[in-house]
């Protein structure tokens, strides 16, 4: 019972880190944006500088900003839940192909290693997928 209770609280708390960090992220690359926008705007042969800085600072924080919490919970939630469908496939599988407690115990180990694995993977597909280019490319992007 205390285990369930620790094992939330500690879900819960990882929960609260991932969003703190996320917003003082893109508070913190919204300010380096409004920095970088006053040291653009004096140069006036610069490409950005003819844009505004509500529209600049969207455009720095898109591709600047913290991503990997969203995908790190992702990720967790991906292990979280794909780990109780393999462990309930595998205890179903278990009834027509068990070889003994030594066998089973590896099985399960390196079964849920390699579910992991595949957990990740999509995460990182995901991310990768998503990922914006460079300030250049969003500013190409932008005005085509």
């Amino acid at each position: 019972m205390w285990s369930y209770a620790f094992v939330s609280i500690l879900f819960c708390s990882f929960v609260v880190l991932f969003i703190v960090s996320w917003w003082r992220g893109t508070l913190n690359v919204r300010a380096d944006a409004r920095t970088i926008y006053n040291d653009v705007k004096e140069q006036k042969d610069h490409p950005f500088s003819a844009m505004g800085q509500g529209e600049f600072v969207a455009l720095y924080a898109r591709v600047n900003r913290i991503y990997w919490p969203a995908y790190v919970f992702l990720f967790f939630a991906l292990a979280a839940i794909g780990s109780v469908l393999a462990l309930v496939l595998m205890s179903f599988v278990r009834q027509y192909f068990y070889y003994g407690p030594l066998v089973w115990g590896f099985q399960t180990f390196f079964s849920l290693i390699l579910f992991w694995v595949f957990a990740l993977a999509i995460a990182l597909k995901v991310y990768h997928a998503h990922k914006p280019g460079t300030l250049e490319d969003e500013f190409r992007r932008s005005n085509s």
